[in-house]
């Protein structure tokens, strides 16, 4: 016979004879079940039940045996039976009275099963009154059993001081003894302990993630938090994003809708220095699926700024928020109230009420600033603003220390002034990365504000500033860099953070980069063309001095083709918005009918709004007259009548200070004297002409009005109205 065939027919006779003595051990379990046997029937209930030994499931079949052997008093039987009616399974109604009732034989008769499942019923409420003592009694049962649910329920109990004395020694050794029989809630718990390195137990992330590993294929609260420990790695594990995201996936595949939402921020941020917008988004959403409402507020954020490969959409970003929000999501209802900030500051104020009641520091952040401006028909309230700083501060919210560091800055919200608690809470807030509080560091530091002035030190910290975005630490490093304080002279560095602050909004920047090209100054050539565009930047962005500016560059021709309409249509945007000096040329416009018609009425109303006669002194209608022609110098041009070194001595808060300023072609060079020493205080470019100076400076410096009342005496006044008289020291150079 083929050896094929001969093994064919061995096997086929050694799986007959098998199965036919699988039939014959059923038949007699069958006869002994039909006998009454206990035993038997609960056999006999979980091959149906499972579908073991020949038998097709058939969950009715088995709780009809289960119901025969519970009704002998069989203690496996009768806590089967209690599983059945306590899930709803073969047919019969969910039931959680009457599964206490068999839970209760099952636990009498000793079963360990049946005891811990009692235990859950009392603990839990459920087709019985709440009973925490009778729950431990039966916990103590079941785990006096072995029984490992038993030992992990009563060691949460210990755990927790929940119903027993708080134990943690007596938790850990119920955990040992269920993570012993491959218990992965037992195991997971230990991971916790040693994760958190409580209960006497050292931090120890290498065993936390020992214990973790061992449940993570059957838990995936711990799949999650090994992914985690390979994600931040520390305290004896090396990080390994690749096993992070390995286990995260598993977490994820388990329904876990927390591991889905972090897959998501993997992804958005980079993994390998590679950014996946689409897998970021596609985990969001399935985060969200699973009820994850920190996924719902990411899609909301998501919509909201048009990142994640999405179109920018605030009706997709409300609803997500609000979807976020019912449930019961604090930091979606913060958004919201962002949201409805710029519509409706009541409705805004009641999201951010809503978010701080559940805890969210950003939230009571924002109630603070909404008392610090009396939005939302809310009084100006500065006291009551600093309690929701100190609220969302206690809580470690960084913008809000750098709020109250303002505040003993100012001697605010009746707070006394007090630099030192100032520079403690701009630390604290630099520290969480706060830009702002690194900028007002730079500035104490740079104006010698409650400390010696440094400013390296202030250079130092404008960059950390700048480097976390911050626009006014941005524009202060960039005039360091034009002075060379504190830093070497670096026109190109200048040039450029003052471009970065400004692509980022800063309108402050915009003038500035417009003054140094109309100018000429600070390491740029003279381009007017690039002057106008800045000017015309900050005006979009509605800043007042880029409209003046604007309106100067059509009046004398320089930036633009000379246009007097124009002029007047762009200051009168400056004068609207109650620019003193812009005011001022309202009234000269008027009163000199140059873009407008002449109306000496009109001109006095300007006049009157600007502060009378006085208040307008310096100005001279001619400084509208057109320029004779573009050279360098014009006819009426006082530029290099300033030449040579002038001194002022003037008071700053409460204290008499002199100041030296030289002039020459390559612009100014400001410096503070004292008995200590001379300490820089900025230099660029300037220009006078008709009454009028120009200087790259910031605002309110960087221009004014002048009067020589000799060749060695001027008075000048600077955009904010304040009136300095400089003496020549030397002769012209």
């Amino acid at each position: 016979m083929n050896p094929r065939k001969l093994a064919g027919c061995l096997l086929f006779c050694f799986l007959t004879l098998k199965l036919a003595a699988v039939f014959a051990a059923d038949n007699r379990l069958l006869q002994k079940a039909s006998g009454g046997d206990a035993q038997a029937e609960d056999n006999i209930g979980y091959d149906c039940e499972t579908g073991r030994a020949g038998y097709r499931i058939d969950m009715a079949a088995a709780a009809g045996w289960y119901r025969k052997a519970a009704g002998q008093g069989d203690a496996w039987g009768a806590w089967k039976l209690g599983l059945f009616y306590e899930n709803g399974l073969g047919g019969l109604t969910k039931d959680p009275a009457t599964a206490v009732h068999w839970y209760q034989v099952s636990a009498e008769h000793g079963l360990a099963a049946g005891q811990t499942a009692l235990a859950n019923m009392y603990y839990a409420g459920r087709g019985v009154t709440a009973n925490l003592q009778e729950a431990v009694k039966w916990y103590e049962k079941s785990a006096a059993q072995g029984d490992a649910s038993g030992e992990t329920s009563l060691g949460e109990l210990y755990r927790d001081g929940h119903g027993v004395p708080k134990d943690d020694q007596k938790a850990i050794a119920l955990f040992r003894r269920g993570a012993a029989q491959d218990y992965p809630y037992s195991e997971s718990h230990l991971g916790d302990y040693y994760l958190n390195g409580t209960g006497g137990l050292k931090k120890d992330y290498a065993q936390a993630l020992t214990y973790y590993l061992k449940a993570a294929d059957r838990l995936a609260w711990a799949a999650g938090a090994a992914a985690w420990i390979y994600e931040v790695g520390g305290f004896g594990v090396t990080p390994d994003i690749d096993r992070a995201i390995v286990y995260y996936r598993k977490a994820a595949a388990q329904g876990s809708g927390s591991a889905c939402e972090d897959l998501g921020r993997l992804y958005a941020n980079g993994i390998h220095g590679r950014k996946d917008d689409a897998q970021s988004l596609e985990w969001y959403r399935k985060a969200a699926a699973l009820g994850n409402s920190d996924a719902e507020n990411h899609i909301g954020w998501l919509y909201a700024n048009g990142r994640g490969g999405l179109r920018e959409d605030a009706e997709e970003a409300l609803k997500w928020y609000q979807k976020a929000a019912a449930h019961g999501n604090a930091a979606a209802m913060d958004n919201l109230g962002m949201i409805f900030g710029t519509k409706d500051a009541v409705a805004a104020l009641r999201w951010f009420r809503k978010a701080a009641a559940l805890g969210n520091a950003d939230a009571a952040n924002n109630i603070g600033v909404y008392y610090a401006v009396g939005r939302a028909g809310q009084r100006r309230d500065l006291a009551e603003a600093l309690k929701w700083y100190q609220a969302a501060a206690a809580q470690g919210n960084a913008p809000a220390a750098a709020n109250i560091g303002d505040y003993y800055f100012n001697g605010w919200g009746g707070l006394p002034k007090d630099m030192g608690k100032a520079l403690e809470y701009y630390k604290r807030a630099a520290d969480q990365g706060n830009a702002y509080a690194y900028m007002r560091q730079g500035y104490m530091n740079d104006s010698g504000s409650g400390l010696p002035k440094d400013p390296a030190k202030a250079a130092a910290l404008y960059r950390a500033g700048a480097d976390l975005g911050n626009t006014v630490a941005m524009y202060d490093l960039a005039l360091l860099y034009r002075s060379g304080r504190g830093v070497r002279r670096d026109s190109a560095q200048s040039v450029a953070w003052f471009r970065k602050a400004a692509d980022l909004g800063l309108a402050d920047a915009d003038v500035s980069l417009g003054q140094m090209y109309q100018f000429g100054a600070g390491g740029v050539s003279r381009n007017y063309e690039s002057a106008a565009h800045w000017y015309m930047k900050g005006a979009a962005e509605g800043d007042a001095w880029s409209e003046y500016d604007i309106g100067l560059c059509y009046s004398e021709g320089s930036c633009e083709q000379q246009d007097f309409s124009q002029a007047a249509t762009w200051i009168r945007k400056a004068a609207d918005q109650n620019l003193h000096t812009a005011e001022c040329a309202m009234a000269v416009f008027y009163l000199t009918g140059r873009g407008v018609s002449l109306d000496h009425q009109t001109a006095r109303s300007w006049l009157d709004r600007a502060g009378g006669d006085r208040g307008c002194s310096d100005f001279n209608p001619n400084i509208w007259s057109p320029p004779a022609a573009p050279a360098a110098m014009q006819a009426n041009d006082d530029t290099a009548r300033f030449f040579g070194t002038w001194v002022a001595t003037f008071s700053v808060n409460g204290q008499t200070v002199t100041m030296v300023s030289v002039h020459g072609a390559n612009g100014y060079d400001n410096t503070w004297h004292s008995a200590q020493g001379d300490t820089p205080a900025g230099s660029g470019g300037f220009s006078a002409a008709d009454g009028r100076y120009k200087t790259t400076a910031p605002w309110p410096n960087g221009s004014g009005t002048y009067r020589f009342t000799s060749d060695d005496t001027v008075v000048c006044t600077n955009a904010a109205g304040q009136t300095v008289t400089w003496h020549r020291q030397n002769a012209r150079e």
